[in-house]
């Protein structure tokens, strides 16, 4: 669920006609989102999802959260508090869905979610809540007393990574891993994708996000 007091940016969604890559499927629980500005999703296009991935549930909500601590970690104006089931992540950056309450248990405490949410709310920055649809009964009362309307953001689960190297045998295109230094490079192309302003992307995407353990960022070129 988003709350978006001020922002009119969303992530770019994938139009039906448009197809997945392959061996990248949805887990069979995308996440719920409520939204706040219904200006922001105007003319955003609908999802569709070819197959879906048989795996658990809790396994990739579990390793969102992890992998959010581990990279805010590497953001200057990050933090994180972490609850039984639900973690707090501000990224200090001005787009509600990297600042927010992630909630990846089904059973997790209402009122450990508004804590939550209320330090998130504190920094004044546009932020979201974010559950999975099986779970969202149980915040859909303090989701609607904050002004939020629902919306969906999927959550991607690569099903096999050697179908990777398929996409490269698109003609022109050179795929390289990006240094610390080149971190800038990421940003842009992700600000473009995303249809947000750069300067927002450049405050996230730092050298030192890069730098961190087992992060790895990659770069598809066609003729330079």
């Amino acid at each position: 669920m988003c709350h978006l007091p001020e922002s009119n940016s969303l992530p770019a969604q994938r139009h039906p006609s448009e197809s997945v890559p392959s061996g990248c499927r949805r887990a069979n629980h995308n996440q719920a989102c409520l939204v706040k500005d219904e200006k922001a999703v105007q003319g955003q296009r609908g999802i569709s999802i070819l197959r879906l991935v048989p795996i658990d549930p809790e396994v990739p909500a579990a390793a969102m959260l992890e992998s959010m601590r581990h990279l805010v970690a590497g953001v200057a104006d990050g933090w994180t508090r972490a609850e039984p089931g639900a973690l707090a992540v501000v990224t200090g950056v001005a787009l509600p869905t990297l600042n927010g309450v992630c909630v990846a248990s089904l059973d997790a405490d209402v009122e450990v979610v508004a804590d939550l949410l209320d330090q998130v709310a504190a920094t004044g920055l546009p932020h979201c809540l974010q559950v999975r649809p099986d779970a969202a009964k149980q915040v859909t009362d303090l989701a609607v007393a904050r002004g939020m309307t629902r919306e969906q953001l999927p959550m991607m689960v690569l099903e096999d990574s050697s179908q990777l190297d398929a996409t490269r045998a698109t003609g022109g295109l050179v795929i390289r891993e990006l240094v610390p230094a080149d971190a800038h490079l990421h940003a842009r192309a992700a600000a473009a994708g995303f249809e947000a302003p750069v300067e927002l992307f450049l405050q996230l995407m730092t050298p030192a996000l890069l730098a961190l353990p087992g992060v790895h960022c990659y770069l598809g070129e066609v003729d330079g």
